[in-house]
């Protein structure tokens, strides 16, 4: 293998607050292929990763991708001396973009912020968007429009609320099938209830 690639990755929403759990890809970039999957999205785990490979292996790395993150950049550097490191083109762009936009801004364009795509937030953009507003949205625009962060969709019915008391055992479970699939413990409960009454 002659390149080795470290990526972040979001890896689960956990907990009742969805809280963000990162974990790190570690990819043979020459064959495409995922070697492992290791937690979080700082230096120590991929480091104790490559750190466990033999000095031959490491001996044939010769390019280090990385998303110029420091912590990677640190590992590369750490475990891999030898080898040259290479931004991959996504956060290349990226970063040239936001390079741009700054120039951009300095040079008379006032920028209030960016949306997703780095499109610059600017007076016209903002004039554009008051219109939008002022001139309304039809019910139809409003409940298509995609949801943001927050609870999921459960369709457009009555929805109701019920208290469930769990004993510590089967919440612990609940919660770990929730971590697992990447769901809320609500979701389990849902489904784990439906997959009941439809059996009976």
């Amino acid at each position: 293998m002659s390149a080795l690639g470290l990526d972040e990755v979001l890896f689960v929403h956990d907990g009742p607050y969805r809280r963000l759990v990162f974990s790190t890809s570690i990819v043979d970039v020459e064959k495409g292929q995922l070697l492992d999957v290791v937690p979080g999205r700082s230096a120590a785990a991929p480091t104790q990763w490559i750190e466990a490979r033999s000095d031959a292996w490491r001996a044939k790395v010769r390019y280090a991708t990385l998303d110029l993150s420091g912590p990677y950049r640190s590992v590369f550097t750490k475990t891999l001396p030898k080898a040259t490191q290479v931004a991959d083109p996504f956060h290349l762009i990226k970063h040239l973009f936001r390079k741009y936009f700054v120039w951009w801004e300095r040079n008379g364009q006032r920028i209030y912020g960016y949306l997703k795509n780095y499109e610059p937030i600017t007076e016209e953009a903002i004039g554009t968007f008051v219109r939008e507003a002022e001139s309304g949205y039809t019910e139809e625009q409003l409940v298509t429009a995609r949801r943001g962060r927050g609870r999921p969709r459960l369709g457009d019915d009555k929805k109701f609320v019920e208290s469930v008391r769990l004993g510590s055992s089967l919440k612990s479970e609940a919660e770990q099938r929730a971590t697992a699939e990447g769901i809320s413990v609500s979701e389990v409960i849902r489904r784990a209830l439906a997959q009941y009454l439809h059996s009976a």
